[in-house]
């Protein structure tokens, strides 16, 4: 949830962390609420830019990135990132 609480305070509001949840406009969002996070507090805001070239995404903590801790098994064997698995190939 880091995450969004920096997409949060990018969008010029308030919030501190309530145990695995962050408070937006009255209600408390944790990972099972990704989908209903309002736009303005969505984790990309923080994480993705755009320009006339191309939409462009930084940080370990963009739903794009090789690095995002995100839990998966592929084949019996349990990975921590994308990225470790590219490199156990």
């Amino acid at each position: 949830m880091i995450p969004v609480l920096k997409a949060v305070h990018k969008a010029g509001m308030k919030a501190t962390m309530k145990g695995h949840k962050v408070p937006i406009e009255g209600k408390l969002y944790g990972m099972n609420d990704i989908n209903s996070i309002p736009a303005n507090a969505h984790p990309r805001k923080s994480a993705e830019s755009e320009d006339d070239s191309g939409i462009f995404f930084s940080g370990r903590f963009s739903p794009f990135s090789n690095f995002l801790q995100a839990t998966f098994e592929i084949e019996g064997r349990k990975f921590k990132t994308s990225e470790q698995s590219v490199l156990s190939i």
